[in-house]
């Protein structure tokens, strides 16, 4: 029977802003968030674009769908299926590093790109409302969309030299309202709107106060500054709904995107009426570029050691209550998952490794043990990851790594049979190959009588010091993180023969010439021939070399040719795979 969760992502864009904003988290819900290590499965995944520049932003959830920008066009997926139901026109600049996601509401949703535009489109077919002005740098920051005021913020960043500019824009017209440039820039900065005052960090230490109605000529009266201990690099969290008291993270000087063992701290702060700023409570967290998450009496936060620390919010002195360590750095935005008394707090990040999974731990109502922890998610495309995780309605978590795959995952383990393809490697040795899966520790290889060969953490294995032409069998199965065994394949039989080898031919007068690579465990070799690509191969030379001159040929006619090794094994010979096929015209 489902639990009754409430799922708290509080107070920041990247994990907030980018869903129904009077929806799935506001409330109590019906959500049963995935809650033992490796106890997951994918419910889909998709991919839209491979590489820093093309690869997809986090998915944002809005509505019955999932959005995500990549390779210059946003996407619009079915959020049961992952099913592609919508594209946009080219938006004329990809999204920078896909660090940030698409922000909104199931009226208009906003992108940045990498030009440091943010474009509006149509929530339902994608077509472009307006594109704001551009200001340089990169398009480093949250965007942050207030559908009250009816606008929407985000900042740049360049280099030391070159600063950066936080801007706000008209979210009707993509006017902008008004812009602060700082000699530092903006990095991983995102905006919170704390009782009518807009608030957000730079790289030079500032906490920036802008009232939620300025405009480029009230600024420079309205703008109140706080000087912090560090560069702000996350979105202010609300302490709670209607207070004027926020939690901001501190981090170390230069160090964006490194995993710095060096200071860093969460603050207590309290914007007072005029959008001053008054120092509260502070304590160390170790070097962060994470985000607050505020969830019942407690604040979540992680660093960049994959440390995830409970703070009891209402102490009068913060201090970390109790820590859970990630396999590696957790960067994007944690998700929080409680019951309605707060029995349990189960947190959820990606950590930043080669493998990008999804880590958990539960914390007890009082956070003062951890219950349950551990790896929650391993993804068949490995690769990095600083995704926010976010989840809808129905407790599917969602996020993506640099592999380019959007992911939703959800409970219970996949134990179904992996697809295995066997082909011969060499004249001694078979390779087999299967589909990736989640949850994966490794990879077992058997006989197909169920003898034991060996196993991998790869998708492929190579099975060596095989008899040339002796039929093998083999099966495989996959042992998951929860310590459960998938089925076993459908076993695949293959014989060892020579590969194939590689063929080059050079034209002459009358003459091509036709030279091959070595093939290993090669008795000799075949050459054929034929008058057409597609045509009949005749048997033209058998030789041990490994090239041959065709002499005698018509002059200005194409010739095809290609190879084929044998070994002889007693007295019979073995053929291998046919090789790749070239063609001259004689000269």
């Amino acid at each position: 029977m489902k639990k009754r969760l409430l799922t708290c992502v509080l107070t920041f864009v990247v994990a907030v802003a980018m869903l129904v904003p009077a929806g799935v988290f506001a409330a109590d819900t019906t959500s049963a968030t995935p809650s033992s290590a490796g106890a997951t499965s994918l419910k889909w995944e998709r991919s839209l674009g491979t590489g820093w520049s093309n690869s997809p932003t986090p998915p944002a959830v809005i509505g019955s769908y999932i959005y995500s920008g990549a390779n210059g066009y946003v996407y619009k997926l079915n959020k049961d299926t992952g099913a592609v139901v919508g594209k946009s026109a080219y938006l004329g600049a990809a999204f920078g590093y896909a660090m940030m996601p698409v922000v909104g509401d199931e009226k208009g949703i906003y992108i940045s790109t990498s030009k440091t535009q943010i474009v509006k489109l149509d929530a339902d077919n994608l077509s472009v409302r307006w594109t704001s002005s551009a200001f340089g740098g990169q398009n480093v920051c949250p965007l942050y969309y207030d559908s009250a005021s009816k606008r929407v913020y985000t900042g740049t960043w360049g280099d030391d030299n070159d600063g950066g500019t936080y801007f706000c824009v008209d979210a009707d017209t993509g006017s902008t309202l008004w812009s602060i440039y700082d000699k530092e820039g903006f990095y991983w900065a995102g905006a919170m709107k704390v009782n009518g005052r807009i608030i957000f960090g730079s790289e030079s230490k500032l906490l920036y106060s802008v009232g939620e109605n300025a405009t480029a000529s009230t600024l420079a009266a309205d703008k109140k500054t706080a000087t912090m201990d560090g560069p702000v690099r996350c979105t202010p969290a609300l302490y709670e709904r209607g207070s004027g008291r926020v939690f901001v993270t501190t981090g170390v000087d230069g160090d964006v995107m490194g995993s710095s063992g060096g200071a860093g701290y969460l603050h207590r702060l309290t914007v007072e009426n005029d959008g001053s700023f008054s120092g509260d409570s502070s304590c160390s967290i170790g070097s962060s570029k994470n985000t607050p998450v505020v969830c019942g009496s407690y604040v979540f936060v992680s660093n960049d050691k994959g440390q995830i620390m409970a703070i009891d919010k209402t102490a009068a002195s913060l201090s970390v209550k109790r820590t859970a360590t990630a396999p590696a750095a957790v960067k994007g935005e944690l998700l929080v998952a409680s019951d309605p008394a707060n029995s349990f707090f189960r947190v959820y990040g990606a950590y930043n490794s080669s493998v990008g999974g999804l880590y958990y731990a539960e914390f007890s109502s009082d956070c003062s043990s951890i219950k349950a922890s551990g790896v929650m998610f391993t993804p068949a495309h490995r690769q990095y990851s600083i995704s926010p995780v976010t989840c809808d309605s129905a407790g599917t978590l969602y996020y993506k790594n640099d592999s380019g795959y959007i992911m939703a995952v959800v409970s219970g383990t996949n134990t179904g049979a992996l697809s295995l393809k066997a082909a011969s490697r060499s004249y001694n040795s078979v390779k087999l190959s299967w589909n990736g899966r989640e949850n994966v520790k490794y990879y077992y290889i058997y006989t197909g009588t169920g003898r034991y060969v060996g196993k991998t953490t790869s998708t492929s294995y190579t099975a060596g010091n095989l008899k040339t032409n002796k039929k093998y069998s083999f099966k495989v199965r996959a042992g998951l993180l929860d310590g459960r065994y998938t089925d076993y394949s459908t076993v695949r039989s293959m014989r060892p023969v020579p590969a194939a080898a590689r063929v080059t031919t050079r034209p002459g007068t009358g003459k091509v010439t036709v030279k091959w690579s070595r093939v290993s465990g090669a008795s000799g070799y075949f050459v054929y021939r034929a008058a057409k690509k597609t045509g009949r191969y005749v048997k033209v030379k058998s030789i041990k070399s490994k090239s041959w001159t065709n002499t005698r040929l018509k002059k200005g006619k194409y010739y095809y040719y290609k190879v084929r090794a044998y070994r002889v094994v007693g007295v019979k010979k073995v053929f291998g795979i046919w090789s790749n096929i070239s063609y001259k015209k004689t000269k």
